[in-house]
């Protein structure tokens, strides 16, 4: 099995990055506008990248506040292909000395190191290391937008 490791660094607080990940209207700030999201465990919802077709079904397996976020893919359609499906997005974060906070990205399950594995990696580069940060250190993400 294949996963993507990433990591990051934001100048906010751990609860203003949970915050981030797991509340519906804040997820629309950073990562696409089209998000039916509940940070309740055991809930499912569903992301989706317009006018591209592409979406994917999460599924909440773990939130522990401040500290950690868990998601399950339980169908996709991203990069043309659903290998999406069956893997998990780990978010975990930790306080960023002296200020701040990081967070570590796991996205395992992958079967191989595929053309969607790879634009996977650039994807999350995008949305963590660039619209995530800008959102949470400026006010202003860079979501994908129903017209892009």
């Amino acid at each position: 099995m294949s996963e993507i490791r990433q990591w990051f660094s934001y100048d906010v607080e751990p609860e203003q990055l949970y915050a981030a990940l797991t509340e519906e209207d804040q997820i629309r700030e950073w990562w696409t506008v089209s998000c039916n999201i509940m940070p309740v465990e055991g809930t499912t919802g569903r992301i989706e990248f317009l006018p591209d077709g592409a979406w994917v079904d999460l599924a909440v397996i773990e939130l522990d506040p401040d500290r950690r976020v868990e998601y399950e893919v339980r169908g996709s359609w991203m990069h043309e292909t659903e290998e999406w499906n069956g893997t998990r997005l780990h978010f975990t974060i930790g306080p960023d000395h002296p200020f701040g906070a990081e967070l570590d990205l796991v996205h395992s399950g992958f079967t191989a190191e595929t053309a969607c594995f790879r634009a996977s990696a650039k994807a999350w580069a995008f949305y963590l290391g660039e619209s995530l940060k800008s959102y949470l250190e400026s006010g202003e993400g860079q979501p994908r937008l129903l017209a892009d």
